[in-house]
């Protein structure tokens, strides 16, 4: 794709369509099959250099450790090779966990490979600019998106002055501080943004960008992955209602 950055919204659609798939059933080929294809397309759309294997590894011990708690305490069916208490171990603990485990990855995967991608100022925006939300309310999940690490930074300088000043470091008090300092903030940082126009309802959106054809055809794979991989559980008989 010549280096050609995603669109925001776009990821967000790969991610979420996985995700809204394999909640129809607990099979194991749904997730397995759109999982792949979403995956696959993600990595080929944004041409990353390497994935986040760290994270990776952090959503695979989870969909182990969720998966081995399905093993466990999952509803007999089949054969019963253990009973202890409210733990049994039959054909259908395997079944069912393997399911929960290719569920996990299905859903935690994409979102893992997007997390570091999505830009929030374009997302925000092509609501804005599409009449999804208010132009208000998106300044002002922006501008707190923004501020969350300055808030951090702030707790942490107030604890230090706290402690210098023999004073309690309790996270009551600091919350206090803290909070009487973000105010301030954002009181000041109002006043500003409502003189340079911010609050104009004309207001131009730098950041917003249309979908272009490769943004179109990522959205497309996702969905057609996840009515494929639907259709093709029902044809063969492995459909399994979760609902």
């Amino acid at each position: 794709m010549n280096g050609y950055r995603p669109h925001s919204l776009a990821l967000v659609f790969a991610s979420v369509i996985p995700a809204l798939t394999v909640v129809w059933t607990v099979d194991v080929f749904t997730p397995v099959m759109v999982g792949l294809a979403v995956v696959v397309a993600l990595v080929t759309a944004i041409e990353r250099e390497s994935l986040p294997w760290a994270r990776i590894g952090v959503i695979v011990l989870a969909a182990v450790v969720m998966s081995l708690t399905s093993f466990l305490y999952a509803r007999p069916d089949g054969v019963v090779y253990a009973e202890w208490g409210f733990v049994t171990i039959s054909d259908g603990s395997f079944s069912v966990a393997i399911a929960s485990f290719a569920r996990i990855l299905a859903i935690g995967i994409p979102a893992t490979v997007i997390l570091t991608e999505v830009e929030p100022h374009e997302l925000i925006a092509s609501t804005v600019v599409n009449r999804v939300i208010p132009q208000r309310a998106a300044l002002a999940t922006l501008i707190a998106l923004r501020l969350a690490p300055v808030i951090a930074a702030d707790l942490a300088e107030t604890r230090v002055a706290r402690r210098a000043a023999g004073l309690s470091t309790r996270f009551g008090s600091l919350v206090v501080t803290t909070l009487v300092i973000a105010i301030r903030r954002a009181i000041r940082m109002s006043e500003i943004a409502e003189v340079r126009g911010f609050s104009q309802p004309d207001r131009v959106w730098t950041s917003y960008r249309p979908f272009a054809r490769a943004d179109w055809t990522l959205v497309a794979v996702a969905f057609a992955s996840g009515v494929l991989a639907l259709v093709v559980t029902a044809v063969t008989g492995e459909w399994n209602s979760a609902i």
